[in-house]
């Protein structure tokens, strides 16, 4: 498995991983109608505009490529962070055929190592409290920060956020 910077090539995989797991992830969190009005299409508009198309662009995805060279996850972080958390993870998804192999974790690791690079000295990232696969943030060291209640068309929905305060030790 290799990590590795995105490519525009990458793109369409990603929105399939994006949206395909999104909806798997999500079903019976959000409304089933937020749900499906997303389409490969705009996912795919959305990334190249967000990360290739702006230069002033604070986001970075990685990509984890299996042996046949198929993008099969990513990783965006960007270093616009929030509540004095100077980077924030923005998504990160496994295709679910490759999850539970180590894949998130070694997008997780290069990611933060990206981050260091850029002398940044921690981490914020945020999900839906029922997410089922929220414990992946606890196992990659992160701490409970805060918790939210949104509205998703016209559902409250809890958040929960996970902190790193030194992701350079």
């Amino acid at each position: 498995m290799l990590v590795r910077d995105a490519i525009p090539n990458d793109v369409p995989s990603v929105a399939k991983i994006h949206m395909d797991v999104w909806k798997d992830t999500y079903e019976g969190i959000i409304p089933r109608e937020v749900l499906n009005e997303r389409n490969y299409e705009e996912l795919e508009d959305s990334w190249l505009d967000r990360i290739f198309d702006d230069p002033d662009t604070k986001e970075l995805m990685l990509v984890a490529e299996n042996e046949d060279g198929e993008v099969v996850g990513f990783i965006v972080v960007s270093t616009d962070g929030q509540d004095s958390y100077e980077s924030m993870i923005k998504s990160i998804y496994v295709n679910e055929e490759y999850q539970r192999q180590g894949i998130g974790t070694m997008l997780f690791q290069a990611a933060i190592e990206r981050l260091a690079e850029e002398n940044i000295n921690n981490l914020i990232v945020w999900t839906y409290k029922d997410n089922k696969n929220r414990k992946f943030y606890e196992k990659m060291g992160g701490k409970v920060f805060k918790e939210a209640t949104v509205e998703v068309n016209g559902r409250k929905v809890d958040k929960i956020s996970y902190v790193w305060d030194n992701i350079n030790s």
